[in-house]
């Protein structure tokens, strides 16, 4: 599954990697701040014919950031290849409110406008919000 947002600080990645002419030789797998980069962990060997990595780094590292996983193979001919993930944001904090508004909008319109802080429907009430902002965007309201 390809995560856009999380709020742990577990980095996971899965791949496939296959060279049908003379086989991978080695891969390694490097995590950063931007695509390609390696400011977290610099590339580490991945053993034997693993697809996936999984490992937990500490909170300060990773809060309120754009994590991306690089993998980085060879092949026995000795060409490289590398791709990275589009990244995953990590925040553990709800959405920022500093600058949100919720507004009670009329039903309809109609020649009797309603007062300030009164509504004739007392069964459903009309609201609007914007302002509601997140690292991760918001998913839903």
């Amino acid at each position: 599954v390809d995560l856009d947002a999380q709020t742990t600080e577990e980095i996971s990645a899965n791949w496939e990697v296959k060279d049908q002419e003379s086989g991978i030789e080695i891969c390694e797998y490097a995590v950063g701040y931007q695509p390609y980069g390696n400011e977290i962990q610099t590339f580490k060997k991945i053993p034997g014919k693993t697809n996936s990595i999984s490992k937990l780094f500490p909170s300060a590292v990773l809060s309120m950031q754009t994590i991306h996983v690089t993998i980085r193979c060879k092949n026995r001919a000795g060409i490289l290849s590398t791709l990275s993930t589009d990244g995953v944001k990590i925040s553990n904090l709800p959405p920022d409110i500093l600058h949100a508004e919720v507004t009670i909008m009329p039903h309809s319109v109609t020649e009797y406008n309603c007062f300030a802080h009164y509504q004739s429907d007392m069964f459903s009430v009309r609201l609007r919000w914007t302002g509601f902002e997140d690292i991760a965007g918001l998913d839903s309201y």
